[in-house]
């Protein structure tokens, strides 16, 4: 753990940097970074990752940008927190939205603590309880993952094979290994296990992978129950990752802009290598693909399923969803009423797409957040 002496070092090496990465005299990044963390609420390096060290930013791209912070603060003020284990409860979300009727991976089982359950089965006690549901009732491709996990941690894919079961690394377990592993996660104590997913291949000849890539779709529903999207982009897997989190650009992963009207793509934006800025990816990093005009599938169909979700989902008033558009249609895999902010994809969005309208989702949520606290 770092000292404050060497925190401050850092800073100032990054800082410097990225004075001379992004053509922005120190004196003036300095102002800006003080500015931001004084009136917006943002951490030095979290501002330098969002890409807002860029010299000459256009005040209507900006407008759009906002802190973790002062995001989550606005988002508490009309998501009432007493429901958080709505949308962060895989459990409880799937199980909602399949009974009113929202397309979710099918649920085949929850382990939560020492016993578990499956829907419209028996209970899941002992381990042969267990084992013979992974050997006997689940398709041969299953996905486990922690039901209050963020950030893609602690997801697992699975093949069944002649009695056996191979992870995404092509390594082997039995049943009892993978509810051991379950059982002794020093993390998480509660899993889901669920259908896997496989992609449009419109999406998998984009990256180049056979695991799914969702699209974060922003609703919010205004006083008069209107619901409307107002941000959307792709996350996009880069390389052999079996997940599609961006997590800062800790994957690797990239994220790719949507124009919410057409669902159409504009280029992609990852993170810079020191992690001082955004980087522009014209094409993908692995598979070529040109991103910029790629029509996304289903997506009047995916428009229509998170306005839908989102009124199924009051009084919670804004929510980021996770849409998979497959093969068979667009199917929510996650809700999340903290959604991030996605500066990098405000910043690097190209001219010709549209696939956000922050700047007025922040002013309803400033708004009707003060009208709820009054």
């Amino acid at each position: 753990m770092m000292s404050p002496i060497e925190h401050g070092s850092r800073f100032w090496r990054d800082l410097r940097k990225a004075s001379a990465r992004h053509g922005l005299p120190l004196p003036r990044l300095l102002v800006r970074m003080s500015l931001l963390a004084l009136l917006h609420e943002y951490w030095p390096h979290e501002a330098l990752l969002s890409g807002l060290a860029q010299a000459d930013l256009p005040k209507q791209v900006f407008a759009g940008c906002i802190s973790k912070r002062r995001l989550l603060g606005l988002q508490r003020r009309v998501n009432p927190r007493q429901l958080w284990w709505w949308t962060e409860d895989k459990a409880v979300f799937y199980a909602y939205c399949a009974g009113a009727g929202l397309p979710v991976p099918r649920l085949h089982g929850v382990l939560d603590g020492a016993s578990g359950w499956q829907p419209g089965g028996r209970d899941l006690i002992t381990e042969q309880d267990w084992e013979e549901l992974l050997l006997t009732k689940l398709p041969e491709d299953f996905v486990i993952k922690p039901a209050r996990g963020v950030y893609g941690e602690g997801v697992r894919f699975y093949s069944r094979r002649a009695g056996a079961f191979h992870d995404a690394r092509a390594q082997r377990f039995t049943a009892g290994d993978i509810l051991r592993s379950l059982r002794g996660d020093p993390s998480y104590d509660k899993f889901v296990v669920q259908e896997r997913l496989w992609s449009h291949p419109t999406l998998e000849r984009l990256s180049g992978t056979p695991y799914v890539q969702t699209v974060r779709m922003v609703t919010y529903v205004d006083p008069k129950g209107e619901a409307a999207l107002y941000l959307a982009f792709l996350k996009v897997i880069v390389g052999d990752n079996p997940i599609d989190n961006f997590c800062s650009g800790r994957t690797g992963n990239i994220s790719c802009p949507v124009d919410l009207e057409r669902g159409t793509l504009g280029a992609a934006v990852g993170v810079s290598p020191d992690r001082l800025g955004i980087v522009r990816h014209d094409r993908h990093p692995t598979s070529g693909s040109v991103f910029a005009g790629t029509q996304l599938p289903w997506w009047r169909e995916a428009c229509q399923l998170v306005r839908e979700a989102a009124l199924r989902f009051l009084p919670l008033r804004t929510i980021g969803w996770d849409v998979a558009l497959t093969r068979a249609g667009p199917v929510i895999v996650e809700g999340n009423m903290a959604w991030d902010p996605a500066d990098d994809v405000i910043l690097g969005s190209a001219a010709d797409v549209k696939p956000h309208e922050m700047p007025s989702l922040l002013r309803q949520l400033k708004r009707d957040g003060s009208a709820a606290r009054a």
